[in-house]
């Protein structure tokens, strides 16, 4: 059988969990970007994503510092790429208004800012997510799963996670597709509730 034309022009990443924010950031080219992207340096190409999304693509920008603002009640600075030191700084700001470093943020915020810049730069991807629930708390996990299959609907990319969280299962189940490794063999659950709780 023949294999779809669009099947080739797919694309896919894998995105870890984020492991903590380096202070500096190198600007880095597209191709440095997916580089350490697939090495699972999530950590180091952020802000990229952040400044490639807010010099190329402002009305996305719009989108994911609204998402955040909505999420995490904290306003999103643009990106600044500082030429005499080759770096990319960006700075938030809470209630207090005063502007701190990204990597004074917290895990969550850093990893849902990871996984929506992702989304709006690279629509029509297969995106592979670890623990995409890590770093939130039980409200956040339902919102961010909600948020993120939206999203990748809309940039029409495909999300496939792994999970622990019997909050994203919650959600999932009777909605997409779960599937459960528990006992011999992979089975899909189709319910919601009582099926998730027998297999975690």
């Amino acid at each position: 059988m023949p294999v779809p034309e669009q099947a080739g022009k797919q694309g896919m990443a894998f995105l870890p969990p984020m492991s903590g924010l380096s202070a500096v950031e190198p600007k880095w080219e597209p191709g440095r970007v997916n580089v350490l992207i697939g090495e699972g340096q999530t950590a180091q190409v952020l802000r990229n994503l952040c400044h490639r999304i807010s010099e190329d693509m402002p009305q996305s920008w719009q989108k994911v510092c609204q998402h955040i603002q909505a999420l995490f009640g904290v306003e999103l600075d643009e990106p600044e790429y500082i030429a005499e030191r080759g770096e990319i700084t960006m700075t938030y700001r809470e209630d207090s208004k005063v502007r701190l470093d990204l990597s004074a943020s917290g895990r969550g915020l850093q990893q849902t800012l990871l996984l929506l810049t992702y989304l709006y730069a690279n629509p029509g991807t297969v995106l592979l997510l670890d623990e995409p629930d890590a770093h939130l708390e039980i409200l956040r996990q339902r919102q961010i799963y909600q948020l993120l299959t939206q999203v990748a609907q809309q940039q029409g990319s495909q999300i496939i996670a792994a999970s622990h969280s019997e909050v994203v299962l919650n959600e999932a189940a009777g909605r997409d597709l779960v599937i459960a490794f528990v006992g011999h063999k992979p089975h899909r659950i189709d319910d919601r509730g009582s099926q998730v709780r027998k297999s975690l």
